[in-house]
């Protein structure tokens, strides 16, 4: 019982007194004016005495009463000995205590609703037979008119039952009124669980919010969450919380493999079925609901409710499966993007060495191999003039090997200078490219520093690109790099004067399978938020221009699209 239920009940009931105190108005009217009753006077002094003292008694303890009147609705019988004692002493069916003999009337249909004022009034009737026949009989009462006993007795029922329907509709209205305003918190536990989930970013810290929302805001007692693991396809991760806790517990290690269909807990989740299992052996919950989760046909774990006492509400028991299918949408996404997460990095880290490797160890080998084919071909004319080659190939070697490292390990200098990268450029085309006649100018502006160092090593790579590019298809005989950082932006461009090409053709999807360089060049500066246009066209030269945000600290390659 609520308290907004015992204070409407309190207010009724002192609705009654009032209503059993103005009832003796009649009989104490009599008693002072009625000549008539002077007679039997001593009879109506008695009789007003014990309807005072009786009221009198009822009104101070009335909330004891109350409380008692409920628990044991026999004390009214009581009241109505009252009422049928009043009536046979002061005359019967001519008695001026009939409204006061209506109060137990009253009390029986406000608060036992139709059937207690049916039988309340059926008691009073055959009191109110029996005062008629003892004042008849005892104190020689006129007989009666029986269309006036008829009348009050019909009057007895119509009132007793009608208010006996009233409180029954109200008590109805009360409990639904309960019943909405249980499931209107529900839907408020909801939809704040289902806004709070949408944040959340680790499955432990989702399963302990719905855990505490089953337990502190829907009051029961004991909740137990299990997790399935997709790897080794088991029941691994077991999280518990009592009513009153703050935080979640993680439980004991209990590994159950979703092979073991014999385990109720396994069928239970393959089945997708609830159950009512006792689990006060393992979990310490006696009359456990079990509620599995599921994402369409994966399974996602098990939610384990100790419903001692909230068996009988069902909007709670609705409220615990609509959590569990929140919690298991949210789970299951989670778990998806984790997955997709794990293979987008994986495909990224494959796409980043495929571009490192290609713009660095490809192009120091296809040197490699140029030089060692001059080699054999001068090994019998002139073995004297393959020394320096060698030497030369030797160091390229050793320079691939220190680059594939530092590719594997993603390893580069964070302090790289503007100086620093100009002259790399130019070793790399000088000795890796074999460019001796290439005029490479360099004209850096603005704060070198101000680039993280994932831009600097795609601006590195992308030149490196752009210059091999230059030595071995452009023919060209100058060429220009201009880097401007300003405005948080890093622009640069590479220039050539030779033979230039169609971009159009050269990058279409059909012809661009065989030239990942300038695929790599658009793919570098796309993944760090930027742009790469290639202008060219024959017998005119070529200029490269990329403009990338000149702060990235983390640096993700896409995976290789056609058309580049």
């Amino acid at each position: 019982m609520n308290l907004a239920t015992t204070t409407d009940q309190q207010r009724i009931f002192s609705g009654l007194l009032i209503y059993r105190w103005l009832s003796l108005i009649p009989p104490l009217a009599v008693l002072l004016f009625n000549s008539g009753a002077r007679d039997a006077l001593p009879r109506h002094v008695l009789a007003l005495s014990l309807a005072v003292a009786t009221t009198t008694a009822i009104t101070l303890f009335a909330r004891r009463l109350n409380r008692r009147l409920r628990r044991q609705p026999a004390l009214l019988l009581l009241d109505l000995l009252l009422a049928g004692f009043l009536l046979a002493l002061t005359g019967g069916w001519q008695s001026p205590y009939y409204l006061y003999a209506l109060s137990p009337l009253l009390v029986a249909g406000l608060f036992f609703h139709v059937r207690g004022a049916i039988v309340a009034t059926t008691v009073l009737l055959l009191l109110y037979l029996a005062a008629i026949a003892a004042g008849r009989y005892l104190f020689e009462d006129p007989p009666a008119q029986w269309l006036v006993v008829l009348t009050a007795v019909i009057g007895g029922y119509l009132i007793s039952v009608t208010l006996g329907y009233a409180s029954m509709l109200l008590a109805r209205l009360q409990l639904a009124q309960e019943t909405l305003g249980n499931r209107l918190r529900d839907l408020h536990v909801l939809h704040d669980l289902g806004t709070t989930l949408q944040h959340a970013v680790d499955l432990e810290n989702v399963l302990a919010m719905v855990l505490a929302a089953i337990t502190n805001t829907l009051d029961f007692r004991r909740a137990v969450v299990a997790l399935v693991d997709p790897e080794s396809e088991t029941l691994a991760v077991w999280l518990a919380q009592n009513h009153g806790q703050e935080t979640a517990v993680l439980l004991d290690q209990r590994l159950l493999s979703l092979s073991d269909t014999d385990n109720p807990l396994v069928s239970a989740l393959h089945h997708s079925t609830m159950s009512r299992q006792d689990l006060s052996a393992q979990f310490g919950i006696a009359n456990a609901l079990v509620l599995p989760m599921r994402w369409g046909a994966r399974p996602i774990g098990l939610f384990l409710i100790d419903v001692q006492g909230h068996e009988q509400n069902g909007s709670q028991l609705e409220a615990l499966e609509a959590i569990s299918r929140q919690a298991a949408v949210t789970v299951g996404m989670m778990q998806t993007r984790l997955q997709r997460a794990k293979e987008s990095a994986v495909q990224e880290e494959r796409t980043r060495l495929a571009l490192d490797l290609h713009d660095t160890v490809s192009q120091s080998l296809f040197g490699l191999v140029y030089t060692l084919d001059a080699c054999l071909k001068l090994l019998a004319e002139d073995p004297q003039a393959i020394g320096p080659e060698l030497q030369w190939a030797l160091n390229t070697a050793e320079e691939v090997r220190r680059t594939i490292r530092a590719t594997v390990r993603d390893l580069w200098p964070d302090e790289l200078t503007a100086d620093q990268f100009a002259a790399d450029l130019q070793i790399y085309a000088s000795d890796v490219l074999q460019a001796t006649e290439l005029d490479l100018t360099f004209d850096v502006r603005g704060d070198f520093s101000a680039l993280s160092p994932p831009v600097r090593r795609s601006m590195y790579r992308i030149c490196q690109e752009a210059l091999t590019n230059v030595v071995h298809h452009a023919g060209a005989r100058e060429s220009r790099i201009c880097v401007d950082v300003a405005d948080g932006r890093a622009r640069f461009i590479v220039r050539d004067n030779g033979r230039g090409f169609d971009p159009q053709t050269i990058l279409s999807q059909s012809y661009s399978a065989d030239h990942f360089g300038l695929r790599g060049m658009r793919e570098r500066a796309v993944a760090l938020g930027g742009t790469c246009y290639i202008y060219s066209q024959p017998d005119a030269g070529t200029s490269i221009v990329i403009d990338i945000p000149a702060n990235i600290q983390e640096h993700h390659a896409p995976a290789p699209t056609a058309g580049l």
